[in-house]
């Protein structure tokens, strides 16, 4: 592998090794992380708590009419993400980065639960190790995926990042992870077993409006560029279904742009690496990070166009379907709980829940409501349910 080319990673700043926080994290970091950055330009907010009681903070910084998230660590044994997010909070302490006409927010570490397990874990292996998957670091501290959560939210991590996302509102979300080569990978490289080092994947998915995924593409194709030149990884982009799929909402990447965001997943090879190319990947993570920066700073008021349109063509679904659904059993109140969450105007009603269409995410609104929209059909070929009878004591009608 050539040597990294750190030159161009922030503009004009020259970014040393030395400079940059290349241990594997621990939740305590995080939150001395967060306490600095609240005295130091940040506006730091604790969004929730874990299951096992830790915070879990997002740091906003900046102001403008375009917002950008950031999302690492919701898997706890994917470091060099989270790695990356504490190294561009603190370049912009730092005064390294300037952010302008745009406001970020940055949540390092989704899941502290299972961070907490992750360096117990690399110990135990010893050596970077394509057997060491730290899979008790994954997950949460009751052994779920978060990352399979963003639909039913019965996770508390899940139900405070989604609720601080709609309180945010952005129109760029970037969700940042690593991935496990199965096959001998160390010792052989991930491109040599899988085809890649890293990979960085848009918004193909059916139902996403055009405009967010002509956002969501062209920015993909930004950031595997200069991730490739900038590590010297190999770098593909990956597009489920050849371009276009029907990917339940259940994840982060395929939840948010039915929310009308635009979203680009970055994945390095980094699971039972521990420090292993730990520079090539917090590289490529920063990389995303700066592209979009970049980006954005000169493309405003088209990613205001997007938004715009996009908002009409949720409207359209609204407009579409049942002009108001009814949802009424044991379990209504909860089910009123549940899609409040969703950012969804519910009334609950003497013993129901009475939604009116159109709704501000009325995709959404459908996807958990009508077993007719075309995307709960779909999804149910996956053998996927997504309306809430199907986890909940209720009964949904259409009313036209």
């Amino acid at each position: 592998m050539r040597r990294i080319n750190l030159e161009p990673c922030f503009g004009n700043v020259v970014t040393t090794l030395s400079r940059l926080f290349l241990s594997i994290p621990t939740p305590q970091d995080i939150e001395n992380l967060a306490a600095s950055a609240s005295r130091r330009g940040f506006k730091v907010e604790e969004v929730g708590r874990s299951q096992e009681g830790r915070p879990i903070y997002a740091m906003r910084v900046g102001s403008g009419d375009v917002r950008i998230l950031i999302v690492a660590g919701q898997h706890g044994s994917e470091p060099a993400p989270i790695v990356a997010a504490m190294n561009f909070v603190r370049m912009v302490m730092e005064n390294e980065i300037r952010i302008e006409g745009m406001e970020l927010a940055v949540i390092p570490c989704a899941n502290p639960d299972g961070l907490s397990r992750l360096g117990p874990c690399l110990e135990r292996c010893g050596a970077p190790s394509w057997k060491c998957d730290c899979a008790e670091a994954r997950l949460t501290a009751s052994l779920r995926d978060m990352n399979r959560d963003w639909l039913e939210l019965r996770l508390p991590e899940t139900q405070a990042i989604h609720s601080f996302i709609h309180r945010f509102d952005p129109h760029i979300v970037l969700d940042l992870h690593e991935f496990y080569a199965r096959r001998g990978s160390p010792p052989r490289w991930a491109h040599e077993t899988e085809g890649f080092d890293a990979y960085v994947t848009d918004a193909p998915y059916i139902g996403t409006s055009p405009e967010v995924q002509a956002l969501s593409m062209v920015l993909a194709s930004i950031i595997r560029n200069a991730i490739e030149k900038a590590t010297g990884l190999v770098v593909k982009i990956l597009r489920p279904g050849n371009g276009i799929a029907a990917i339940p909402p259940i994840y982060l990447g395929s939840h948010v742009p039915l929310e009308g965001r635009a979203k680009v997943l970055v994945e390095t090879w980094g699971v039972g690496l521990g420090t292993y190319l730990i520079y090539e990947r917090i590289l490529a993570h920063l990389e995303a990070i700066r592209r979009t920066i970049e980006f954005v700073s000169k493309n405003v008021d088209f990613v205001k166009i997007v938004e715009r349109l996009d908002r009409r063509y949720d409207e359209i679904v609204g407009l579409e379907g049942p002009r108001k659904y009814v949802v009424k059993g044991p379990d209504a109140v909860r089910a009123h709980e549940h899609l409040s969450r969703h950012g969804i105007d519910a009334k609950l009603v003497e013993d129901s829940v009475v939604i009116e269409m159109p709704q501000r995410f009325s995709r959404i609104a459908r996807i958990l409501l009508d077993d007719s929209y075309y995307l709960v059909k779909l999804f149910a070929e996956r053998s996927v349910r997504t309306t809430i009878d199907s986890w909940l004591n209720v009964s949904i009608h259409r009313i036209y």
